[in-house]
């Protein structure tokens, strides 16, 4: 298994994907650079929607669906975010961006939907206290729609949960766009990694099998009493070590070389997931389909949104992990699809001899398999379809349709079946 692995990391072929890899990274760089000319704000924080409301105060179209006391509170929290903003007192802004967070939230819940309104007056009294300044809860006022029903949104109990973790944490806050290794490896998983986890098995593991076949490697090999199965779990194994090694490799570089160039961000800053998908099968149906904006960013998480009664909207589920643990259960269930999708490609390799028809049933299987499930991603279904698990990012926050619970499990089975049957098949193979 190692000489094998050593072998194919020798290869000019690995260098040349290396580069390609490196020279897509560079890539999502300059996105990011020419996201970031089309920021919406200027200077370091986002302060927009503050100087919104001390500019609109006392105009015709100042909000008096609230009481006074909540008018004035409001403002006052603004100022003080944007003081600290010029202060360049980053520690004052996240706390005083929480609390205008939960102020905003308090003023949207919902009158008529007592699950909803129940369900943010727990989350929003959760880190109250914390931030408040001793503002009672009760005295914040809410807005009044009359009759008609209104969805809540909890993008403001997000945000709260956000700049309270980097209060906590004595952070500074990192946007999708800023350039630094954090914000560049956050991009890169959720934007590069799952198009490369798909193309390497076919390109790199349609000729596991049948390249040693026709060149009498594996008769030689087999011929020194290895057994057959022994033989074919190595070049497994091997080559799921060698796509992993390619994925990350370069990735490991060149976040190094952005975080010395650009500045290291700490690995404790916090991202968004969907805890419940750890404990359960049954899926948080993803809507983002037809939306013109799908997806909301909380610092450098996406998060879905979705369609519900006409409204596009942010569901209430998600919670925030370390930037470390995140990129550990990334990595997981990036070893879980290399071993699935392996797999696969090596069964097609043993079943199939010659080379070129192998790399083109392989090619055709992985394309007609995801783009057959590719559907099930949105909407109300139950994807089950291990081609589309190749996003570790659209799992862990919930957005496939898939819980992680369900994708590890689907990942594992497939690749235990796909290895058995591939090792059944290999050892009664005429070589």
């Amino acid at each position: 298994m190692l000489s094998d692995l050593k072998r194919r990391i020798k290869s000019p072929t690995t260098w040349i994907i290396v580069w390609l890899v490196l020279l897509l990274s560079y890539m999502q760089i300059d996105n990011m650079k020419a996201e970031r000319l089309n920021r919406q704000f200027y200077g370091k924080h986002n302060t927009e929607l503050e100087n919104l409301d001390i500019r609109l105060m006392g105009s015709k179209y100042w909000a008096y669906f609230v009481n006074e006391y909540t008018n004035k509170k409001r403002i006052e929290i603004a100022e003080r975010i944007i003081k600290a903003e010029f202060n360049e007192d980053y520690r004052s802004y996240n706390r005083y961006k929480a609390f205008y967070s939960l102020i905003y939230a308090k003023m949207y819940m919902s009158h008529s939907d007592r699950i909803l309104s129940k369900a943010a007056k727990m989350e929003i009294k959760e880190i109250w206290d914390e931030v408040s300044d001793g503002t009672r809860f009760e005295d914040i006022g809410t807005y009044f729609f009359g009759n008609q029903t209104y969805l809540m949104d909890f993008l403001n109990i997000y945000e709260a949960k956000f700049h309270y973790y980097l209060y906590n944490n004595d952070l500074d806050v990192v946007y999708k766009d800023d350039i630094n290794n954090i914000s560049f490896l956050y991009k890169y998983l959720i934007d590069v990694l799952p198009v490369l986890l798909l193309a390497f098995p076919v390109l790199l593991a349609h000729n596991s099998i049948n390249k040693d076949v026709n060149s009498g490697i594996a008769r030689l090999v087999l011929t020194q009493g290895i057994a057959r199965w022994k033989y074919y779990i190595s070049k497994y194994i091997s080559g799921v070590l060698y796509i992993l090694f390619l994925l990350y490799m370069p990735l490991i570089f060149i976040s190094a070389i952005i975080g010395f160039n650009y500045g290291f961000g700490s690995l404790k800053y916090p991202v968004f997931y969907y805890p419940l998908g750890f404990k359960g099968l049954i899926p948080r149906h993803n809507f983002v389909e037809g939306l013109a904006a799908p997806y909301k960013y909380i610092g450098i998480s996406r998060l879905p949104k979705q369609s519900v009664r006409g409204f596009e909207t942010i569901l209430l589920g998600d919670e925030i992990i370390p930037f470390y643990n995140f990129l550990i259960l990334v990595v997981l269930f990036t070893i879980l699809f290399a071993l699935f999708a392996v797999a696969l490609a090596e069964l097609i390799s043993a079943i199939i001899n010659s080379q070129l028809i192998s790399f083109g049933l392989a090619s055709a299987v992985f394309t007609a398999g995801y783009k057959l499930s590719e559907p099930y991603i949105h909407e109300r279904h139950y994807n089950l379809s291990p081609f589309t698990m190749n996003n570790p990012v659209a799992i862990i926050n919930g957005s496939c349709n898939a819980t992680a619970l369900a994708s590890f499990l689907i990942l594992c089975l497939s690749a235990i079946l796909l290895l058995t049957i591939g090792i059944l098949y290999f050892s009664k193979k005429n070589i």
